[in-house]
């Protein structure tokens, strides 16, 4: 499955609270056909099994369901690309160590895709986590410095800054 070779696809990286849906919605309403698709909402769409944030979430369970996830996302932005629509994807550079620019792979080769890092500073991001009163933020708190160190590993080659 392949993208039309006009159609761009946008993929936002960052930590968590950094602003990626945000800036992923707004993104996607600047073009007339465009869907925004949030990562963690097809991981956390998972009832039974699944790997909640924390540190068990880089284990191999954990592993697996962020690949599983990135499949779907990856399949989804590639058929919604073809039938003309503009794909938005935002998800967080986790798990470490290759993992993330590994499975999203399959984009990242393609010439349309733009691969764009959202920096933020760790303080502003702590607190947009701790205003939105999520189920996770406690913990995604805590990990707010790894998330932004994780960003550092990415080959910036083939990211916009």
């Amino acid at each position: 499955m392949t993208a039309g070779p006009s159609t761009p696809i946008v993929l936002l990286t960052g930590p968590p609270g950094g602003g990626k849906s945000t800036v992923g919605r707004l993104v996607a309403e600047a073009f007339e056909r465009s869907v925004h698709i949030e990562a963690d909402v097809v991981r956390e769409s998972i009832v039974g099994g699944f790997v909640h944030p924390s540190p068990d979430m880089f284990g191999d369970e954990g592993i697996e369901q962020f690949a599983l996830q990135r499949e779907i996302v990856i399949q989804w932005g590639l058929r919604k690309a073809e039938a003309g629509y503009v794909p938005v994807i935002d998800d967080a550079p986790i798990p470490p160590h290759g993992h993330f620019e590994q499975q999203y792979a399959p984009l990242l080769a393609l010439p349309a895709t733009r691969a764009v890092i959202l920096r933020a500073d760790g303080d502003v991001v702590r607190d947009r986590i701790r205003a939105r009163a999520g189920p996770f933020d406690e913990i995604l708190v805590g990990a707010v410095d790894d998330a932004l160190g994780f960003l550092d590993d990415l080959d910036q080659e083939q990211w916009y800054t």
